[in-house]
């Protein structure tokens, strides 16, 4: 009995030291503005070694989101990680994710709705995550070996070309809703549901610096009202020059959410956990150093 003690506190310490990353890396933050609770998560990439990882669907094998996080981060210091984009589905078997989807190169759902999210997210194998509004029609594409490509992808020819482009280089490929681009907020969303909303976003601090945020908010809002009021967060109060990007994470009935700190201890502040266990995951955002 005193064996098995002593193992389970070793192996949570073991699992704490490895879980550790450079407090420099994300930083834990709470306010409330303007009677809106906001938990945000700031992500640096210090020493270049931020990533980020989305798994999509189950895999070829019928391996659930869950069962292939815990097979690759084994090796991984893990930050944060989220339910990623919608699904046509909130069975776990069923489930596959809408519009166009490529997951590590294989193909999960060729359909494209060009008129509902405009937001195209590339995650590269590197840990590299851009993205791209689709209503500009002309993607520029980093192809990975440092040359830039343009891809239509309302035209059936160079979707081809992309999606060949995606099996190839094994990237992830999803759509979701674009809220800001290039400091360019859209407006044309559903107003009428409102719920507890989270976002991903992307931009440039008044000191040159490059953070990626994802904001939480726990009251319920419409799409529109929230995504106006995590602009003006990042405008007023993260002080950010230009906003790459924002865009939607689902926390609606696949809410997982889950962080922890430097010291690799979960962060247990409210705002900062889902509802669901990661084991329910349908799909799943994750960023990590390794």
């Amino acid at each position: 009995m005193k064996y098995i003690t002593f193992l389970s506190i070793y192996l949570l310490t073991l699992s704490q030291i490895y879980c550790q990353y450079p407090s420099k890396q994300a930083e834990f933050s709470t306010a409330n503005i303007g009677g809106e609770n906001y938990s945000v998560i700031k992500l640096s990439n210090f020493n270049k070694k931020l990533k980020a990882k989305y798994f999509a669907a189950k895999d070829q094998n019928n391996n659930s989101v869950y069962k292939r996080y815990l097979g690759w981060q084994m090796n991984k210091n893990v930050i944060c990680y989220s339910s990623g984009t919608y699904m046509d589905n909130y069975n776990i078997d069923l489930a596959k994710p809408v519009g166009l989807c490529i997951d590590q190169g294989r193909i999960v759902n060729r359909g494209l709705i060009l008129n509902k999210f405009d937001g195209l997210v590339i995650a590269y194998p590197s840990g590299r995550i851009t993205v791209h509004n689709l209503k500009s029609k002309t993607m520029q594409i980093d192809k990975g070996d440092g040359k830039m490509t343009n891809y239509n992808l309302s035209n059936n020819f160079e979707r081809i070309q992309f999606m060949n482009w995606a099996q190839e280089q094994e990237v992830t490929v999803f759509q979701t809703h674009l809220f800001c681009y290039k400091n360019q907020f859209f407006s044309n969303i559903d107003n009428s549901k409102t719920a507890g909303r989270r976002f991903l976003a992307a931009g440039t601090n008044s000191d040159g610096e490059f953070k990626q945020y994802i904001i939480n908010l726990s009251s319920a809002n419409t799409l529109l009202d929230a995504s106006r009021k995590a602009i003006n967060y990042l405008k007023s109060f993260e002080e950010l020059s230009e906003i790459d990007f924002l865009i939607n994470l689902d926390p609606g009935a696949q809410d997982v959410f889950g962080a922890y700190n430097s010291a690799g201890q979960r962060v247990i502040k409210s705002g900062f956990q889902g509802t669901l266990d990661i084991s329910k995951s349908l799909n799943l955002i994750v960023y990590y150093v390794d």
